[in-house]
Order: C-alpha cells, then sequence, then structure tokens
C-alpha cells in the first residue's frame, strides 16, 4: 500500500484551510489548457455537473470566459495559436523547459505531453540530431513536423482543445513505443510528493511502465491544489524541476529522486 493514500483522502474530504474555492480551481484549468470540457472539469474537481454548469454561467457572466461545444475556454485566448500564446506563468514555464532540455540527448526517443508547460520545449528540441518526439499534443507535433525531427503522434480521442488526444485509444497507441524519457507535467501535485491529475489517467500510466526515465516538470502555482486522482507519486519520477523549494524532509522520502530547483 502507497504511504500517499491516508493524505489523499484528506484531501478529498477538503481538509486544509487554504483551499481555492471551486470557482479559482475552474481558471487555473482553463488557463493551463485553454478549453476544457464540463465533464473534465468534472472528473478533475470531483463535482457534479451541475455544479460545474453553475460555476461556468457565473464565470461567463463574469466575462472570465466563455462557453461552446461541451466546455469553455477563456475569451482572450481566442485565435491566439497554441505554441506561441501569452499565458499564466509563462517565463517560469519557458524556464522550466530550458532546464528540461539539458536532460535530452541526440538520438533518443522521449514522450512530451500535452501540458502548456511543455510546449516550452519545442524551441530546445530542434537543435538535437536523430530526436523522435512522441506526444498528445497536435499543435507541439506539427511545430516539430517543420524541423528536422522524427514526430509520432498518439491517436485517439480529442479530449480537450487545443487539439490534445487521449483516452484509451491514445494509452494503446502509447504501449507501441520505447521511451528514453518521459516528460510530463499535470494541473497539480501535493508538497508531500503526490502528483495529480483527471481521472482517466491511463496515457500517464503506460507511459510511465515503459520509460527508463521519468522527468516531471510543475510550476509552484501548482503545488497544494488537492485536487484530482492520484497518478503517482515521487518515488515513480527519477527527476522533480520546479521553481518550488520542496522541504529536505520530503526530499529523504525519495532518496532516488533528483530534485532541480529553478530560480523564477
Amino acid at each position: 500500500m502507497m504511504q500517499y493514500i491516508d493524505d489523499f483522502s484528506f484531501f478529498l474530504k477538503g481538509g486544509g484551510d487554504n483551499m481555492k474555492s471551486r470557482e479559482e480551481q475552474i481558471m487555473d484549468i482553463i488557463t493551463e489548457n485553454g478549453f476544457v470540457t464540463v465533464r473534465y472539469l468534472c472528473e478533475a474537481l470531483h463535482y457534479s455537473t451541475a455544479t460545474i454548469n453553475r460555476d461556468l454561467n457565473k464565470l461567463q457572466q463574469q466575462k472570465r470566459i466563455v462557453r461552446r461545444n461541451g466546455g469553455a475556454e477563456l475569451i482572450q485566448r481566442r485565435s491566439v495559436p497554441f505554441v506561441f500564446r501569452t499565458e499564466k506563468n509563462k517565463a517560469i514555464k519557458k524556464r522550466l523547459s530550458e532546464e528540461a532540455s539539458h536532460l535530452i540527448e541526440d538520438g533518443q526517443m522521449i514522450y512530451v505531453n500535452s501540458s502548456t508547460t511543455l510546449q516550452y520545449l519545442a524551441p530546445y528540441l530542434t537543435p538535437l540530431k536523430n530526436l523522435k518526439v512522441v506526444t498528445n499534443n497536435l499543435n507541439l507535433a506539427s511545430y516539430l513536423s517543420n524541423e528536422n525531427l522524427t514526430v509520432f503522434c498518439l491517436g485517439g480521442e480529442i479530449v480537450e482543445k487545443p487539439y490534445v488526444t487521449g483516452g484509451p485509444q491514445a494509452a494503446w497507441d502509447a504501449a507501441n513505443y520505447r521511451y528514453d524519457t518521459m516528460f510530463f507535467c499535470t494541473h497539480a501535485a501535493t508538497e508531500s510528493g503526490i502528483i495529480l491529475g483527471p481521472k482517466n489517467n491511463s496515457l500517464y500510466r503506460t507511459v510511465l511502465q515503459y520509460a527508463k526515465k521519468v522527468v516531471f516538470v510543475i510550476d509552484s502555482s501548482k503545488i497544494e491544489n488537492k485536487n484530482g486522482h492520484v497518478v503517482c507519486d515521487f518515488s515513480q519520477v527519477d527527476v522533480v524541476i520546479s521553481d518550488y523549494v520542496f522541504r529536505d524532509e520530503v526530499k529523504a522520502q525519495y532518496p532516488h529522486t533528483q530534485f532541480i530547483e529553478v530560480s523564477p
């Protein structure tokens, strides 16, 4: 039994005094992804469809989002190219991706997930030779396909915009590759080293199984979000890259995990 289960049960019950309001949690997720479905928000935040719809209607009345196609997106982000758009915490996300790029070598096969943080890996990948990139981010794949790289797109359902694939088919496709390194970022992690994601995290788990090395990248704004389903903990990660400074006692719990701290 993994040691974090008791702590996670506490999170699901809503423990803690520093919990963000539900509306702000929704805004954080929409800001991170650009567009999300109601279903995705229900799974990530553990609320009913009716509750999420009420919150989205309120946010739309406040002119913070626009509702469409069974989901919602930020008004100011419409028609802005995914790879180059300005979004929350852009500067630190670029720094984190730059640090992550130092772990990539010529000739490797890597997996890069669909987070907006890791989109900033793109310019650091293009100078490498014989690099193979597997991703479920169709925008990133399109950008990299114009360079001297081999790019593989995972199939499956378009689960959220901008053009991210997921579901059982994507996980099945991911199992056909053997990765030198997996790079991934999720919408939340706890200070104690629990990585949280959406309810359907089979894609994460599949790539974790077939990757020789696992690199988790996360900015400090996502620490202690406490909402989501367990993907894994830091014991299954080789490297954690963040601008958040984890306590020494937390690092001691994961002696085989390297922590790289990035200055803002």
